[in-house]
């Protein structure tokens, strides 16, 4: 069996039972102690559970690590990650950028000269592109400390008035049930700029795989690409393909 087939087994189990013993793993997947234990430490650095004595435990959903954590984290990544969505981005383009650490990379690299008119939900990235001459619609809403993240039923509001031609969206998680959001207001806002765009992108270093955060955004049908970095593995890659999801490596 691939290592990512088990990985999403013992999620899965973990998911429904809350814990589970490399004992009990062994059992269920019919590998060695050895093989159980490295896919517990892939799923630990990728933030899916959290490794205990004699096994392991879900981490609790919903806990989103610190903005300023995930800042630094994967920096490199992100930043080749946003150097790709950039190609895909035409002179005249319409676009929606979400909140978030790797969307954030994407902004640094935009200019003037594209004539592009972004709509964000962020006041960091508003803020950084509108010192650098670009026309920037912020959506309204409740504003989130530490991200500065603008969300609920006033976000909403402008969204549905608007379309855009491209989306460039974060992720919490990304799982074969789909994308989804540490905060379930900013997932609703995700979700309602996904449907008002004509493309939509998900930037997404690769430890988000495989991961499964609090509020599911949308399936994985109603996204264009995702495009994340080349650590991504291979089993992984073959995995979302045969569901039919195409992954820009960046």
């Amino acid at each position: 069996m691939l290592a990512s087939r088990r990985q999403e087994l013992i999620l899965r189990h973990l998911q429904t039972q809350g814990e589970l013993s490399v004992r009990d793993l062994i059992k269920l997947l019919g590998v060695s102690r050895e093989t159980i234990r490295r896919d517990l430490q892939a799923l630990e650095e990728r933030g899916a559970l959290k490794k205990v004595h004699g096994g392991a435990v879900l981490t609790r959903v919903g806990e989103e690590p610190a903005y300023a954590a995930r800042t630094i984290a994967h920096a490199q990544e992100k930043m080749r990650i946003g150097q790709a969505a950039l190609t895909l981005i035409e002179q005249g383009d319409i676009l929606f950028i979400d909140s978030g650490t790797t969307t954030l990379h994407l902004a640094t690299l935009l200019s003037p000269e594209l004539r592009l008119t972004i709509f964000t939900n962020s006041l960091t990235i508003a803020s950084l592109l509108v010192e650098r001459g670009l026309p920037v619609y912020v959506l309204g809403g409740l504003l989130r400390p530490g991200e500065l993240s603008l969300s609920g039923a006033l976000a909403q509001v402008t969204a549905e008035a608007i379309h855009v031609d491209k989306a460039f969206i974060g992720a919490g998680g990304i799982s074969l049930h789909g994308i989804s959001d540490f905060h379930v207001e900013e997932a609703a806002l995700r979700r309602l700029m996904i449907r008002q765009a004509t493309k939509t992108y998900v930037l997404a270093d690769s430890s988000k795989f495989m991961v499964t955060a609090l509020a599911r955004v949308v399936p994985l049908q109603e996204i264009t690409a995702i495009i994340t970095d080349s650590g991504l593995e291979a089993t992984v890659q073959q995995t979302f393909a045969e569901q039919g999801v195409s992954i820009v490596l960046a």
